[in-house]
């Protein structure tokens, strides 16, 4: 067993610091049997519960030994602006990497937040079931409110060339605030008012959420 309480992490990787990490991690042979994780990041708070089989092993191995995740993640603010800043792009097309990597695991489970930030655009009550398999995140069914109306719909991220990352996405809105919507994707700010409704399919390679509304 290894226990966590109210510890702080500084990293020049990192542009947010995090704080107040409290976990509660139960080991059995290779793998995780129990992970209780909090903390905060930034302005976002972050709670995890699960398991991940082979983690040991996979720690062991050097990542030879896959290892797989089933979570639940909860927050009560998320601002995806502040954990995932758009990088900077260096000659050639590449990308300088300045937060810190996730754990390549496979996994399946669930995501909860009660209110947060995406691309500037706030959004509240997101659920959506979540599966990463070799890199590709797929978040089918998801719902949210946004822009004083309701959106829901899939969506996949391809994340095995970070340079350019893939994404399909399919959207349903209704009752969104038009102005609000086209003053984030477009240069119409100003020109369209009233309750829209928006239906719609996306695909492309892009890295960042602003290069993907601009697609």
């Amino acid at each position: 067993r290894l226990g966590l309480k109210d510890v702080g992490y500084i990293s020049s990787k990192s542009k947010y610091p995090i704080s107040d990490l409290n976990a509660d991690i139960d080991f059995a042979g290779k793998d995780i049997s129990r992970l209780k994780l909090a903390l905060k990041a930034g302005r976002s708070d972050i709670s995890i519960d699960g398991k991940v089989a082979n983690a040991v092993a996979w720690a062991a191995t050097k990542r030879k030994v896959p290892a797989t995740a089933t979570i639940n993640l909860r927050s009560e603010f998320l601002d995806l602006d502040q954990l995932f800043p758009e990088p900077e792009r260096l000659p050639g097309g590449k990308v300088k990497v300045d937060t810190v990597p996730l754990p390549d695991w496979n996994g399946s489970g669930n995501i909860s937040v009660a209110k947060g930030v995406f691309n500037k655009l706030p959004f509240a009550n997101f659920r959506s079931p979540i599966k990463i398999d070799d890199g590709v995140i797929r978040m089918s069914g998801f719902k949210m409110d946004m822009l004083d109306g309701k959106v829901e719909g899939d969506l996949t991220r391809n994340l095995t060339d970070f340079s350019r990352p893939g994404f399909d996405a399919k959207i349903q809105a209704a009752g969104v605030e038009a102005n609000e919507l086209f003053s984030a994707v477009s240069p119409l700010k100003g020109t369209v008012f009233g309750k829209i409704n928006v239906s719609g399919s996306f695909s492309g390679a892009v890295l960042v959420a602003s290069e993907v509304m601009r697609s």
